[in-house]
């Protein structure tokens, strides 16, 4: 019986497999017989991790709870209004 090539045959495998506690990791990872010698990493996740890139959100989050008053109709035109007036103020001045 002719014996079939790994899927993974030719490809490079890293020194170490870095998850977040994931408990399914470990079982996949002695399915692929590639992986056997590979190191496993798990890294505690803390509490404010994601932080940087919650707050490079905070203008368009921002931006988008301005935009939800233009949904109704009335509240777009009382606000062009608004915008009309306060420019025809400034050209008086």
């Amino acid at each position: 019986m002719k014996k079939t090539k790994s899927f993974y045959h030719g490809h490079r495998f890293p020194a170490s497999v870095i998850s977040h506690a994931v408990r399914s990791y470990p079982a996949a990872k002695t399915e692929i017989p590639e992986l056997a010698n590979v190191k496993h990493v798990f890294v505690k996740a803390c509490a404010r991790v994601n932080n940087r890139a919650e707050n490079s959100h905070q203008p368009t989050r921002e931006r988008e709870r301005r935009m939800r008053g233009f949904r109704l109709p009335e509240r777009t035109r009382s606000s062009a209004e608004r915008l009309a007036l306060s420019q025809t103020a400034r050209r008086a001045i």
